[in-house]
């Protein structure tokens, strides 16, 4: 369990970027965290990893404070940044170093996962390329097998068949014991793994929902012509052969979330969007 108390933090005290800030996260579910540049996300995430600390008000992970960075918090969480900068050592340095820090790190995961992304014969990361370093660091994070993994921006720099294989790897890790959060901006690479979306607007989380009950109250359909109601539509897009829409789930039929258009109309109708969840 991940819990924020109205949880206070900012870089300039007179322009706070959370105030009053409060939600829950149960474990044992892949959390997609989205929001526009400069919303909090990455404040957010470092917040739960123990890299920043509230400004008032607190965190819980599992029971812990994350700013006391206890051995056994420490242990059991793993964040990948967005921007990485490996050491200058060797990969068999590396793990010898960073391993231990981690009881349940496996070798044979780790290993398995560099071969899944294509990348089992590097020996020293430091020199490869931005993408081969993220699938090394991903690789590391997922074998660690912590009971929390926060991951910034993890497709960036992925080449297409390394996205398959991040999701693929991403379904096969959890379980009911292990919580997984992502922010990116890359929703179409995570629209299959992510089953709960958080979205960030205007300092508050706007959405805290998941992935089954959006679907159950939210519609997304596409049309060929636009449609002539306007009363049940949230947001409607003209797109090549037609129109992305949108609308209430008046038929009560569960269509495939859009991660893309969901947090468009967050920020193009955010009321609407909130009237119809909290239904």
């Amino acid at each position: 369990m991940i819990e924020f108390k109205d949880y206070c933090f900012y870089y300039n005290k007179k322009k706070p970027l959370f105030s009053g800030f409060n939600f829950k996260l149960p474990k044992g579910k892949i959390y997609g965290l989205f929001g526009e540049n400069g919303s909090g996300k990455t404040t957010l995430l470092n917040a739960i990893s123990g890299l920043n600390f509230p400004k008032e008000g607190e965190i819980l992970v599992n029971n812990y404070s994350p700013s006391d960075r206890l051995p056994s918090f420490l242990n059991d969480v793993f964040m990948v940044p967005d921007t990485l900068e490996l050491p200058k050592i060797k990969k068999a340095s590396f793990l010898a170093i960073y391993a231990a820090y981690y009881p349940n790190f496996s070798l044979t995961d780790f290993e398995s996962y560099l071969k899944a992304f294509s990348i089992a014969e590097i020996e020293k990361p430091y020199r490869a390329s931005f993408g081969q370093q993220k699938k090394f660091m991903l690789a590391f994070a997922f074998a660690c097998n912590t009971g929390f993994v926060i991951l910034d921006e993890p497709t960036n720099g992925l080449d297409i068949p390394s996205k398959n294989q991040f999701r693929k790897i991403i379904a096969s890790l959890m379980n009911d014991e292990r919580t997984i959060i992502i922010s990116t901006h890359q929703s179409r690479d995570l629209e299959q793994v992510i089953d709960h979306v958080l979205v960030i607007n205007d300092k508050k989380l706007l959405v805290n929902e998941g992935v089954f009950d959006i679907t159950e109250k939210i519609a997304f359909n596409f049309y060929n012509s636009k449609p002539e109601y306007i009363d049940d539509v949230l947001l409607c897009e003209e797109t090549i052969g037609g129109y992305k829409v949108i609308e209430k789930n008046i038929e009560g039929i569960h269509t495939e979330l859009d991660i893309e258009m969901l947090v468009t109309a967050c920020f193009s109708n955010p009321d609407a969007i909130i009237n119809v969840l909290n239904k």
